[in-house]
């Protein structure tokens, strides 16, 4: 009964960590979109949707420096089908190990679990590194440290809204750029 006991305070511990990180990551995330005139900054807020937010902000920071990039529809798209095919194949596995099971063969199980983990796996790789990608983009537009930043959310992802949060008091080079390169008044000539 201790065991239990302990185990359940380990868990609202741990769940309490992850609803914390959830709420500083989605406020960051939040932040910066605003900052950066992302159309639907609230996205950030929303699970699935907060992917969109990351790569649009990353976009954004890619258009104003002259290139068009899609992370957005990537990470979203990206997302949306690892999470069908993992549908897929646990229903998959599920109706397929009766069978083998049946037959006998601990060889066809093995190479079936493998076979989906390392599907599974290689999609969930495949997810963050375009995922790190915007962290990138994200970060090089405030400095010139963007690849320790990005060492730093990779082994220490709880850091990433620290860093968000701290980026969101400077301005960025891509704001920079922005505010000297485009004319303050439209009607500037007509004003004279």
């Amino acid at each position: 009964m201790f065991v239990g006991i302990i185990i359940m305070i380990i868990g609202v511990i741990l769940l309490g960590i992850m609803v914390a990180y959830y709420v500083l990551y989605s406020l960051s995330l939040y932040n910066m979109a605003k900052k950066y005139d992302i159309p639907t900054p609230g996205l950030a807020w929303v699970p699935y949707a907060s992917y969109w937010t990351l790569g649009s902000i990353a976009d954004k920071i890619m258009l104003r420096g002259g290139k068009k990039t899609r992370s957005a529809l990537i990470l979203v798209i990206g997302h949306g089908v690892y999470f069908a095919v993992s549908l897929v194949l646990s229903f998959a596995a599920s109706f397929l190990m009766a069978p083998i099971m049946m037959v006998g063969s601990e060889t066809s199980i093995i190479i079936l679990t493998v076979s989906i983990y390392f599907v599974l796996w290689a999609m969930a790789i495949a997810l963050y590194v375009f995922a790190y990608i915007a962290y990138y983009r994200i970060y090089k537009d405030y400095t010139d440290s963007a690849p320790g930043w990005l060492v730093l959310s990779i082994f220490v992802p709880f850091a990433i809204p620290f860093i968000f949060f701290s980026m969101a008091k400077k301005q960025s080079r891509s704001e920079q750029f922005v505010s000297y390169s485009a004319p303050q008044d439209d009607n500037s000539f007509y004003n004279q």
